[in-house]
């Protein structure tokens, strides 16, 4: 598993041998041992070992700032990394672009830094002057003064929607454990805790006209993809025909350069059905970016109720991803062509592709008539989560999460004409999400990179549409590098096109583990007897709406992570 572990003294006590043993570690300096390491790209793993400090660093540091240090007499970036820890402390962070997480332990101090983004989980609990670091919360679990025990605000929060999951974003299902924060540098000493986190980047007004901005994106771009690719082993691409990924294939091919015999991972239905994707989208983008193509459909006994068990650590605990068996699937395909990473066109939205409408006239004439139609709902009301809880536990917790959910609630992403563009409205969600994907590979999103998202804070809000288009600089900067078709598309398909149909086909056998899920203790947390007529009717009917087929499958996939959790079968 790839991560930082680590346990330590801070009274430089000799170290349990049953923990060190648990976590893998053997004792190395008094009161503490530690190690990195990454399966798929083992040279972004490495660690500075002097006689009273070690140092472990995970991922890619980029940016000016580390031109800025004397490398001469530095073994590795960790080296550099301590440099750079010693001169900014606090502000790491924000000095120091890229991707990476940082321990740094001295006698009776340890230091836990996270880059603005998230590249990877880091896990902690403390006991006294005892603690634990890891990247896997279920090694954290096996220590005796652990335990397999569930924190009921924390299991509710990994099945929450979205505001209820930023309020609780420190928690984890285990109590008493918790996970560095994107941007976050915490320093541990006898004397307590210290929690430090990164502002945000600077913004610059722009002052240059619509097509001086596209291009300088695309040169920040260019260096963001040159960062990355440069760390990316053998890269591949999710390819799904829309905009967002279509234009970070053209921007990828081209930094790559030709001849780089780039792969594009498209998911498809299966042939000889009557189902619409996007492979044809993908095939004409693919053809004319020169990419090799490799159209994916997950195995078709795949269940989509039930993850498979690296899903959990991918997850840092329950997953939430209703596609679980479709990105296991492109991920098999990449790792069989070679492909060490995939670069993933998500959240584009908060930049180069946002959808985020301008409030002029004929915005507010269709917002009217969809209040007037009763379309226009409070978007503040609903369920807190994405799973049934038993209803005993949904009456404990309510009160609670519903505040901390009032608490975080985003507004809608609109602007008038005449704003910034600014952050987008839940901008860092996209930076909480590590890298690790499943079979060990890992993924990049460069369209959530901070420097990304802090030059497009300063434009104006105008240029999110532009000459009468809307997505305005993807679409101004793909001209001559899409198909037409591609870059003035505004249809999107379904990612999984055959999800709806496997919802229905698999409920009877997702309803045959509900004694399991008894065995396992769910109906304390889950609530079976709705989970049990909600299967009965998708896999009589099928799901009626996308909103259904996500609380049903989430629902029971709940049930199967307590199921795993407490080792049933």
């Amino acid at each position: 598993m790839s991560g930082i572990t680590a346990l330590c003294d801070l009274g430089g006590g000799k170290l349990p041998e049953g923990d060190l043993a648990a976590l893998g570690l053997r004792e190395v300096s008094a009161g503490f041992s530690g190690q990195a390491v990454d399966q798929t790209l083992q040279s972004l793993a490495c660690s500075a070992i002097l006689p009273n400090r070690q140092t472990f660093l995970l991922g890619w540091p980029a940016g000016s700032e580390l031109s800025r240090v004397d490398t001469n007499d530095l073994a590795n970036p960790a080296d550099t990394m301590r440099a750079l820890l010693d001169r900014h402390g606090a502000a790491l962070s924000e000095k120091v672009d890229g991707e990476w997480l940082l321990l740094d332990w001295q006698p009776g101090r340890l230091i836990l830094v996270q880059s603005r983004v998230r590249r990877d989980w880091l896990f902690y609990a403390r006991r006294g002057d005892r603690i634990v670091v890891s990247g896997d919360l279920e090694r954290i679990a096996e220590l005796d003064w652990i335990g397999r025990e569930i924190d009921p605000l924390g299991f509710a929060a990994a099945f929450g929607r979205s505001p209820l999951r930023t309020a609780a974003s420190r928690r984890t299902v285990v109590p008493g454990v918790c996970r560095l924060e994107p941007g976050e540098m915490l320093v541990l000493t006898p004397g307590g805790d210290q929690s430090f986190r990164a502002a945000l980047p600077a913004v610059e007004s722009w002052r240059g006209s619509f097509d001086d901005a596209v291009e300088a994106a695309r040169e920040l771009l260019h260096r963001i993809l040159t960062d990355r690719l440069a760390v990316a082993g053998k890269p591949g691409l999710l390819l799904s025909g829309g905009l967002d990924s279509s234009t970070l294939a053209a921007l990828v091919s081209h930094v790559a350069g030709g001849g780089s015999g780039l792969t594009a991972f498209t998911s498809v239905a299966p042939q000889h059905g009557d189902l619409i994707d996007e492979r044809a989208e993908a095939a004409a983008v693919a053809d004319r970016l020169n990419l090799n193509h490799a159209p994916v459909v997950p195995d078709l006994t795949t269940s989509v109720y039930r993850p498979e068990i690296d899903a959990y650590a991918v997850a840092g605990g329950p997953t939430l991803s209703p596609r679980h068996y479709l990105y296991r699937a492109l991920c098999a395909a990449a790792r069989d062509r070679g492909v060490a990473t995939l670069f993933d066109g998500a959240a584009g939205e908060y930049t180069l592709t946002s959808y985020a409408p301008l409030l002029g006239p004929r915005y507010r004439l269709r917002q009217m008539a969809k209040r007037l139609l009763g379309r226009g709902g409070d978007p503040t009301l609903g369920s807190l989560y994405h799973a049934r809880l038993a209803p005993h536990r949904a009456a404990q917790l309510d009160p609670e999460a519903s505040e901390l959910a009032r608490q975080h609630h985003l507004p809608l992403a609109e602007r008038r004409p005449g704003e910034a563009w600014g952050w987008m409205p839940g901008f860092r969600k996209i930076w909480e999400p590590p890298t690790l994907l499943n079979l060990g590979l890992r993924g990049e999103v460069p369209y959530r990179d901070p420097r990304l998202l802090a030059l497009f804070a300063g434009f104006p809000a105008q240029f999110l549409v532009h000459d009468g288009l809307n997505r305005a600089p993807a679409r101004a900067m793909m001209a001559g590098q899409l198909p037409e078709a591609i870059r003035l598309r505004r249809t999107t398909g379904a990612f999984s096109p055959d999800y709806m149909t496997r919802i229905r086909s698999q409920a009877p056998a997702a309803l045959e583990r509900l004694s399991v899920f008894r065995k396992a203790g769910a109906e304390d947390w889950i609530d079976l007897v709705w989970l049990e007529q909600a299967l009965q009717q998708v896999g009589a009917r099928g799901p009626q709406s996308i909103s259904e087929a996500f609380e049903v499958q989430l629902t029971a996939m709940a049930a199967e992570f307590l199921v795993w959790w407490r080792g049933v079968g």
